[in-house]
């Protein structure tokens, strides 16, 4: 994985804590959540952090917590095109 898209990168492991830190260091305002494979699970953004204070969950959960919780809209899967 090229050095800039680990910068981007957080594992389902990672928590909610350690990805907004990861946001906030990228300047990207986003963060892609990889498997130990590096294969794209899905993305995390600013919404999605505050999303996820609103609905109680805390900054030491896991990143699985929120996809959990985007699971159930339709905003479930990345939207991905072939390089």
């Amino acid at each position: 994985m090229p050095e800039d898209l680990k910068r981007i990168s957080v594992s389902i492991k990672h928590s909610l804590k350690e990805c907004i830190a990861c946001l906030n260091t990228s300047g990207k305002g986003i963060a892609l959540v990889v498997d130990e494979n590096q294969r794209m699970l899905g993305t995390i953004t600013d919404g999605d952090i505050r999303r996820a204070i609103l609905a109680n969950i805390g900054l030491d959960e896991p990143v699985s917590a929120l996809l959990d919780q985007k699971a159930e809209t339709h905003y479930a899967q990345p939207v991905t095109a072939p390089a």
